[in-house]
C-alpha cells in the first residue's frame, strides 16, 4: 500500500513538473510577438530618392504591409505620387 502511494505521488509530481515546464515555454512564446509597424514618409518633391526608399522598405526582414506605408506629398502633381502608386503603396 505504501509503495502504491509513493508511485502515485511520484506520478503527480512528474505531471506537475512537465505542466509547469511547458507553461513557461508557452509564456515565452507569447512575449516574443512581433509588433505591428507603420511607416510615415513625408515626401515633398522627392522623386529622385523615393524609389530607392520604397525598395528598401520592401526588402526588410520584418514584413510591413503596403497599406501600413503612408507617403505624404504636398501636391498631386508631384512626380513622387506616380512612383508610389507603381509600388502599390
Amino acid at each position: 500500500m505504501i509503495l502504491a502511494i509513493v508511485f502515485f505521488l511520484l506520478g503527480i509530481s512528474t505531471l506537475w513538473y512537465k505542466d509547469h515546464k511547458n507553461h513557461n515555454i508557452l509564456s515565452l512564446q507569447k512575449r516574443e510577438k512581433i509588433p505591428t509597424l507603420c511607416i510615415l514618409i513625408p515626401a515633398r518633391y522627392e522623386s529622385k530618392v523615393i524609389d530607392d526608399l520604397l525598395l528598401s522598405i520592401e526588402k526588410q526582414t520584418v514584413f510591413i504591409p503596403p497599406n501600413q506605408v503612408y507617403v505624404i506629398v504636398e501636391s498631386i502633381h508631384d512626380p513622387s505620387v506616380s512612383i508610389v502608386k507603381g509600388h502599390h503603396m
